[in-house]
């Protein structure tokens, strides 16, 4: 209503310098007026003009403004939290309720920094407590771009775009990933031997008694492991620690048990 009145108001001022302008326009071609009075009109009327113009944006923006305080849900939802009271004084852009689309469910779980590539390109998996044995495909929609500070962990949401019998909002779930790339025996980094030639590590021949270094290739390191992609057969003992004091064709009992 204030803007609307403003904008009246600057119509009013607008009609009146026409007026006016004209009038002075008629006694300057008379010779009754002055070509400075004929200036100054100009001025005001021109003023004028600018004055309504900016009122009816006020007017535009007024009437945006009052659009907002409407809320509107994007999607069809449920409301799942409400953030205000009634009678209570909203901020622009202050959060009011949350919205729980219907359309599909998400998991939303905190991500340490060390599995944020198996987030984004791995295999994820849901599995819901309230429904032990059963596990749901999912798929990663949304990374926080920032990690929370106090547990230095990253906000991520998976959604879930298959058949969620069962699952209502607000159960707590875990999330399994699996890593991309290629499949692999994972070793301690205790087993890996790198003299300068690449990396390798200690066999045993097929009787059990003599080491053999056989070069391996390596797909990853861990803060622990290794993943060993290729240079191992299935059923190969491999030396897992004292790799640097061992040599090729050294005799060695292997032992599953640490002395006592």
């Amino acid at each position: 209503r204030q803007a609307e009145a403003d904008r009246a108001a600057a119509q009013s001022a607008r009609d009146a310098t026409a007026a006016d302008l004209e009038r002075t326009s008629t006694l300057r071609r008379s010779g009754w007026s002055t070509q400075a009075e004929l200036d100054k009109q100009k001025t005001a009327a021109e003023e004028a003009i600018g004055r309504l113009a900016r009122a009816e944006h006020g007017v535009s923006l007024a009437r945006n403004a009052l659009d907002y305080t409407t809320l509107r849900a994007g999607a069809s939802g449920v409301i799942i939290a409400a953030m205000a009271e009634p009678g209570q004084v909203l901020t622009p852009g202050q959060p009011a309720f949350r919205l729980a689309h219907l359309d599909h469910l998400e998991a939303e779980v905190a991500v340490q920094e060390t599995l944020l590539e198996a987030a984004r390109a791995g295999q994820a998996n849901v599995s819901v407590w309230a429904l032990p044995g059963k596990t749901f495909p999912a798929t990663m929609r949304e990374i926080s771009a920032r990690a929370d500070p106090a547990t230095r962990t990253y906000p991520t949401r998976f959604a879930l775009p298959g058949d969620t019998t069962g699952i209502t909002w607000g159960m707590t779930a875990t999330v399994t990933l699996s890593a991309p790339g290629p499949r692999g025996v994972l070793l301690p980094l205790s087993a890996i031997l790198d003299e300068g030639k690449g990396p390798s590590v200690f066999v045993l021949d097929q009787a059990g008694t003599i080491l053999i270094q056989r070069p391996v290739m390596l797909a990853r390191f861990g803060t622990e492991f290794a993943v060993v992609t290729s240079g191992l057969a299935d059923g190969e003992q491999v030396v897992l620690i004292g790799v640097q004091k061992l040599a090729p064709g050294m005799t060695v009992r292997p032992t599953t048990r640490l002395p006592s």
